[in-house]
């Protein structure tokens, strides 16, 4: 018994490496693909493009939720973009908050 006593120290320590990863992982959110419109704008710059529509609620409700520099996942297709939010008071001069 006093073995385990021993080892538990390592044991936690090992539970909590191999939970860590787990606790990092940021939320995803994956655009779905809608059919391609047609744009003249758009042609005169671009041979081809893709349209998505994302969840924008959800991803709103997450970072009103995460203040604290929240991290997440847009995937659009076969593209994936990690997004870090950090806090800025950085706000033009002579800015509102309309609250």
């Amino acid at each position: 018994m006093s073995d385990f006593y021993r080892l538990r120290p390592a044991f936690v320590a090992l539970l909590g490496l191999l939970l860590f990863p787990a606790l990092l992982s940021a939320q995803v959110f994956t655009g779905i693909k809608t059919k391609n419109t047609t744009s003249p704008q758009l042609a005169k710059t671009l041979s081809s493009w893709e349209t998505y529509t994302i969840d924008v609620q959800g991803l709103d409700a997450f970072v009103q939720s995460n203040t604290q520099s929240p991290v997440f996942e847009i995937t659009l297709g076969a593209h994936q973009w990690t997004i870090h939010l950090t806090p800025s008071k950085i706000t033009r001069e002579g800015y509102l908050s309309q609250e």
